[in-house]
């Protein structure tokens, strides 16, 4: 079904169950192009018909209004349900923002502190050693305890093991790929390895949000997925967001897809036969990837973060904690981030939970002049399955993206189409003043020269280049997911147990955590 926004398209809408609490707003309006946004969606389906994706969908918010959406392709091809606002979709990566909004809510609750030690919460870090250098297998004691800004920062130490960081997985912590029973038992494993680096001496994407659901679960005696339900999602309507699809929500649940080296899009993981969510919650509640949601949640998420922390009147944050959470907060030394063949500029930086990209150098930035409403630059990241957003507070403009392929090297599809697109839509400033506590707001002029793309090099969906070929299916693999793909479109195939084979591969996708 298309959906993209025409006059009088409210109505139908609202029927749609889509537009929950965000009014909406027409292209003109919002000052952008109506004609180059429906190129996005020509350009999209393009990739669809050429068999790059499965499908895809969108959403431009401008303003403080839903201002253009569209989808395309399918969901699942092969029962051809098509793709839409409301399809559930893995976010993967995309988990991590939401997670550091409940750590930030716990900050404001004074029930943690940035510079608490991780031990504090977990005894068994309290004299973590670390490898002496990159690829040894010796040890020495840790400079400094890992503190909770460290986890948020990716600036603990730790990693994701072989695949990420050690793509021969002869690092003494390849075994860190293994899938975790429990948060105890994932806690116990990660506390027996040492470090990569000393705390904060290197930006590592890592387990380290992960570990943080842990922080949570400690200090609000929840689980976590129970507590951000509780104090994020439902306060933010964000209903079709959790760490499992229940059985009632199952049809809208993506197929996840990939390319075999025949570039051919098949099927990877059924949603009747998904091990990560589905029916239940499950035993390792992921922080760092385990969340699943729809474009129309999320949206409500990025917009109460362009708001300053507030959605439909309700505020969910201090303004003063998103101008924390919307800065960088890496070291410059630190700088540019690398991995896997992405690395970021030296205009991009880490916030909390994701990349901050400013106007100009980080080191020209003075952020204690952009704050509430005269907030800067652009936040974003992606997950692996190549759902991906931005919020840019320069153009009061929010874009998101979802489709289910695993990010494979492929052309930069959320870069490329999506958000270059809607760049090239802007006509003129937002017809708004950003909300904000710092006295008047000022109109925020169009400034095409924003990297927008937040580094080099990027061309795996949107948010670096994080899978590499180390997601390449092997030849096993390939034959394995071949043998459950239907040989006519359209046609399901009866349930099979998982095989052995395949309870690997799904484990492989679920300790890969992206």
């Amino acid at each position: 079904m298309r959906l993209h926004f025409l006059a009088g398209g409210l109505t139908a809408l609202m029927c749609l169950g889509i537009v929950r609490g965000i009014g909406t707003m027409s292209p003109e309006a919002a000052n952008l192009d109506r004609q180059r946004l429906e190129e996005i969606t020509r350009d999209l389906q393009a990739q669809v018909s050429r068999n790059q994706l499965p499908g895809a969908a969108f959403q431009v918010y401008r303003a403080g209004k839903l201002v253009f959406q569209d989808a395309v392709g399918y969901q699942d091809r092969e029962l051809m349900r098509p793709m839409g606002m409301n399809t559930i979709v893995r976010l993967m990566s995309q988990t991590k923002p939401l997670v550091a909004a409940g750590v930030m809510i716990l900050l404001e609750r004074d029930l943690i502190s940035l510079d608490d030690p991780l031990w504090k919460y977990y005894p068994k870090f309290r004299n973590v050693r670390v490898l002496k250098s990159d690829g040894a297998k010796e040890t020495v004691p840790a400079n400094r305890d890992i503190t909770i800004l460290d986890l948020l920062l990716h600036t603990a130490g730790l990693g994701y093991g072989g695949g990420f960081n050690d793509p021969s997985g002869d690092s003494p912590l390849a075994t860190m790929e293994i899938p975790f029973e429990t948060l105890e038992y994932f806690m116990n494993e990660q506390a027996s390895k040492p470090l990569y680096w000393q705390p904060g001496t290197t930006w590592r994407y890592s387990w380290s949000y992960d570990v943080l659901g842990y922080v949570i679960k400690r200090v609000t005696g929840q689980s976590p997925d129970i507590w951000l339900r509780q104090n994020l999602f439902e306060p933010l309507e964000m209903y079709d967001t959790d760490f499992y699809v229940p059985m009632d929500k199952i049809g809208r649940f993506a197929v996840a897809y990939t390319m075999t080296r025949s570039n051919i899009l098949i099927p990877i993981i059924r949603p009747r036969m998904d091990p990560i969510q589905a029916f239940n919650p499950p035993p390792f509640i992921s922080c760092g990837s385990g969340i699943v949601s729809t474009l129309h949640d999320y949206g409500r998420f990025t917009m109460m973060l362009m708001n300053g922390g507030v959605i439909d009147g309700k505020r969910i944050l201090k303004s003063e904690t998103v101008d924390m959470m919307w800065r960088n907060q890496l070291d410059l030394s630190l700088l540019p981030m690398d991995l896997n063949g992405w690395q970021s500029d030296m205009n991009t930086g880490w916030g909390f939970g994701f990349t901050v990209s400013a106007p100009g150098p980080l080191p020209d930035v003075d952020w204690s002049k952009h704050k509430g409403s005269n907030r800067t630059g652009t936040i974003g990241w992606g997950g692996g399955m190549m759902t991906n957003w931005i919020a840019s507070a320069d153009n009061d403009l929010i874009v998101l993206f979802a489709t289910q392929r695993l990010a494979t090297p492929i052309p930069n599809t959320f870069q490329e189409i999506v958000v270059q697109g809607v760049m090239d839509s802007i006509k003129g400033n937002s017809p708004r003043k950003l909300p904000g506590p710092e006295g008047p707001a000022v109109e925020f002029e169009v400034d095409d020269g924003i990297n927008h793309a937040g580094g080099r090099n990027n061309n795996n969906g949107g948010f670096g280049g994080l899978w590499g070929n180390q997601w390449r299916l092997t030849a096993d693999e390939e034959e394995v997911l071949t043998s459950l793909e239907p040989k006519e479109a359209g046609r399901s195939q009866p349930q099979q147990e998982m095989t052995e084979e395949t309870d690997k591969l799904h484990a492989r996708l679920r300790s890969s955590n992206v």
